[in-house]
């Protein structure tokens, strides 16, 4: 069978490139820009299995992808790697009922004729599915990155506030989930009772003092938090407190 290698390639990225933003939609744990870049440089030659036997192709296709992934996200690399698999081969074979110039080949997907190209059509259509799908389910579980207003309680006293949902933050001290307020904006007296403990940002390792409290997404459920004050306002959004993805799950 002739295909079109460099066109094969173009639908291998693309494919991948909707995989990588599935794990990042429905996993806390998620790969930046550079991350991605290196990923699909190092997965693109894998496109190339598509010229030795079939149970070797398979097995060099998942064996490089379980080395990648758990070089992305170390020992909890299982799950993001079931992810990306599903995501890739669901939109692959969804390309493939669009177009009868698309065909599979040791599990990769290739180009027959130029015209299989239209079928790649299901990409964007994916990836807008993809959107209104978490943009609704965002609203019932919060599993993506937006505002909301919230009831913080400290010590007694309560106060509506606005916050940031930001599914990056899974920092949690003793179990509880750990919020980040700006110092300049928290509205309460600070007791002299308080934890310490040690995370790491992209700044290197961090020591904050960590206080006691709660919050209310809704009327109902009340969550512990612990709060770390922080003088640094990147990344909230123009809201005074950054949310931590285990809230509410």
């Amino acid at each position: 069978m002739s295909i079109y290698l460099d066109l094969s390639i173009i639908s291998h990225l693309l494919l991948m490139t909707f995989a990588l933003y599935f794990v990042n939609v429905v996993d806390v744990r998620k790969l930046k820009l550079l991350g991605k870049c290196k990923f699909m440089v190092f997965s693109t030659p894998l496109i190339l299995t598509i010229y030795l036997k079939l149970w070797l192709s398979g097995l060099i296709i998942l064996c490089s992808y379980g080395i990648l992934f758990f070089l992305f996200f170390k020992k909890d690399f299982v799950m993001p790697l079931v992810e990306y698999l599903f995501a890739y081969y669901c939109l692959a074979f969804f390309t493939k009922l669009i177009s009868p110039n698309i065909a599979f080949i040791n599990f990769s997907l290739v180009i027959k004729e130029v015209s299989g190209m239209l079928g790649l059509l299901g990409v964007p259509v994916a990836y807008f599915l993809l959107r209104v799908v978490t943009r609704v389910v965002d609203q019932f579980y919060h599993l993506g990155n937006y505002r909301l207003k919230l009831i913080i309680k400290f010590n007694g006293n309560i106060k509506e506030v606005m916050g940031y949902f930001d599914t990056g933050n899974t920092l949690k001290y003793k179990g509880i989930p750990v919020i980040f307020y700006q110092r300049s904006d928290f509205p309460f007296s600070l007791p002299s009772e308080h934890e310490i403990t040690h995370y790491q940002t992209v700044n290197g390792d961090t020591v904050s003092k960590l206080y006691l409290g709660s919050v209310f997404l809704d009327e109902k459920k009340e969550s512990l938090v612990y709060i770390a004050l922080v003088n640094n306002r990147q990344g909230f959004n123009g809201c005074e407190c950054l949310l931590n993805a285990y809230l509410g799950v």
